[in-house]
């Protein structure tokens, strides 16, 4: 019985010890099978499968973010702390309603890098000042104030 219940403890902690090294590490498994579902939601948004992969993981990580086109490219450092997938639909969301709002439903590296940090974009509607989601975010502010703030209402999502 002894020998049964040590392997037992043993099991379990092996299976706890696996699931805190996986939410502890942004870059694992789950994570990379949770893309192409955001990237349904958020391809348009991003441009690219790289581009999304590059959000993504830049905003898991808050590490350095490199979105590209065929005529340009942008990297940026998110402002925030490592973000959780719920965190990072957030901002993707959010950052695609506003461009959409001035008119962008397929925005450039620049104007992605502009709704995530903060800029001024081109827009059919004129130049428009954003004050970038992530920005917001970085200075304490809620998903809810945020969406007040750049004119979104927080409960409708774009999809």
């Amino acid at each position: 019985m002894t020998v049964l219940r040590s392997m037992l403890i043993a099991a379990c902690s092996a299976m706890l010890f696996g699931a805190t090294a996986a939410h502890a590490d942004p870059g694992t498994d789950t994570e990379r099978r949770e893309v192409p579902h955001v990237g349904e939601r958020y391809a348009g948004f991003a441009g690219s499968p790289a581009n999304l992969q590059s959000l993504k993981a830049g905003l898991r990580r808050g590490s350095e973010i490199t979105l590209t086109d065929r005529t340009s490219s942008v990297t940026f450092t998110p402002p925030t702390r490592r973000m959780g997938h719920g965190n990072v639909r957030h901002a993707l969301d959010l950052a695609s309603r506003e461009l959409a709002r001035a008119g962008i439903t397929r925005p450039t590296p620049q104007q992605i890098e502009a709704a995530m940090m903060g800029g001024t974009v081109g827009s059919p509607r004129g130049d428009i000042e954003l004050p970038g989601v992530l920005a917001l975010r970085s200075q304490g502010m809620g998903w809810g104030r945020i969406a007040h703030t750049i004119g979104v209402h927080p409960g409708r999502h774009s999809h």
